[in-house]
């Protein structure tokens, strides 16, 4: 399984890209991406015959600049049509991707909000706050808006959530290289992960382990039920800001502050290729629900696209 740069847009955004996402599926669209930027702007990008090398082609079908601030993180969900953001105002702001519109903003106020995590169910997303908790918010039609509960990690600025497949499990990255393991919205386990900042964690495809992403560097991959450290990779030589897995379970990529964005054997543990298609940090990669496409965002405001085969 090779992974190849396809297309590149650069300057994308006026500023920074600090993150991407795929459509998800409730949005009709799986051709389609989203990136959220610095600059408050976020586009929804859609890729035309996509798969067939000579006609596939990316052009940005939708800018939403409703955002007064930067954006930190955008969400999408499988089982909902909504995309949802997090910006520098404390705003949170609801989207319907299929119908391009506007559908709520929500002020977090002194809660702050961070990055986001949808819960698989669609109907919900956890929000990180610079006070360590978390807070989950509905999103669903009648009641969108509403702080539906509040868990507290008593720990530091809740950098990455990660939800697994089925909702049940959340996983909290924090400043200081805590992770905090909800099971059915209780505290359950604390890990001391790294000496640094986590923000980036995803769990596997199969749900069997946890990957967290640190400013020292590395990457470490629990067993997601035990709790136990089962591996770590080394190979960036600067902060990984994101990691993420891809949908056949066999490789995850990651990207850092080091310009590389790398791909790994989760089994072997070992880097498979290493890219350095970008000029600035490397924010975010994000692979589609097929696999067959990655992409990654940076601070030069350059998007790159990669064929996984």
């Amino acid at each position: 399984e090779m992974v190849s740069q396809i297309t590149r847009i650069s300057k994308a955004h006026g500023d920074s890209i600090w993150c991407v996402v795929w459509a998800g599926n409730g949005s009709d669209n799986e051709n389609e991406f989203v990136t959220g930027s610095v600059d408050g702007t976020v586009k929804i990008w859609t890729i035309a015959a996509l798969g067939n090398p000579e006609k596939e082609k990316v052009s940005c079908t939708e800018t939403f600049s409703e955002q007064s601030m930067g954006i930190i993180s955008v969400a999408t969900s499988d089982k909902s049509p909504y995309l949802v953001t997090s910006s520098m105002d404390s705003h949170l702001r609801i989207w319907d991707l299929q119908k391009r519109e506007f559908i709520k903003s929500i002020d977090c106020g002194a809660i702050e909000c961070w990055t986001l995590a949808f819960h698989p169910s669609g109907e919900k997303v956890a929000t990180g706050t610079h006070t360590g908790a978390v807070n989950v918010w509905s999103v669903e039609e009648k009641s969108a808006g509403e702080l539906i509960t509040t868990l507290e990690t008593k720990g530091g600025f809740a950098l990455s959530l990660a939800y697994n497949s089925t909702g049940t499990m959340l996983a909290v990255g924090d400043k200081d290289g805590n992770v905090y393991i909800f099971e059915h919205e209780r505290l359950v386990h604390t890990l001391q992960a790294h000496a640094m900042a986590i923000r980036s964690l995803c769990f596997s495809v199969d749900d069997s382990m946890l990957l967290t992403a640190s400013d020292d560097t590395t990457v470490n991959i629990y067993d997601a039920q035990s709790k136990d450290q089962i591996g770590t990779v080394k190979g960036h030589s600067s902060w990984v800001m994101s990691v993420a897995c891809s949908p056949d379970g066999k490789y995850f990529a990651t990207a850092s502050s080091d310009k590389r964005v790398r791909i790994w054997d989760l089994k072997q543990r070992s880097c498979l290729q290493t890219f350095e298609s970008h000029t600035d940090q490397v924010f975010m990669v994000a692979f589609n629900r097929q696999g067959n496409r990655l992409v990654s965002v940076g601070g030069e405001g350059d998007i790159q696209l990669y064929s996984v085969t």
